[in-house]
């Protein structure tokens, strides 16, 4: 299935783009995200279709670092997360994890 590009925003601020196949597959990495204090906790926590130019710009920079299919997140700092524990790119979630999120 192939994955599409979310923004995600903390209190309105953009903090990472995650690459998922659906919002839902999304807020399953966000909520790893969280629970590996890679965003912020106690605020508000949304997520929305990245932008063109966005996307384009986490496109680029994820195939110059050939990580074009193996990244679950760029954060804003300027780095791609592979995997969360046993949760990455390569080991898509399973209609149990679905379920659990």
């Amino acid at each position: 299935m192939k994955r599409r590009l979310w923004t995600v925003l903390a209190d309105r601020v953009p903090m990472a783009v995650v690459a998922a196949a659906d919002l839902h597959a999304a807020w399953v990495i966000v909520r790893a995200m969280e629970d590996f204090d890679d965003l912020p906790s106690g605020v508000e926590i949304k997520i929305e279709a990245c932008s063109e130019s966005d996307a384009s710009f986490v496109v680029a920079k994820a195939k110059r670092s050939r990580k074009s299919e193996q990244f679950l997140a760029y954060l804003s700092k300027g780095q791609f997360v592979l995997s969360y524990g046993a949760l990455s790119a390569k080991a898509p979630l399973r209609h149990r994890d679905r379920l659990a999120a």
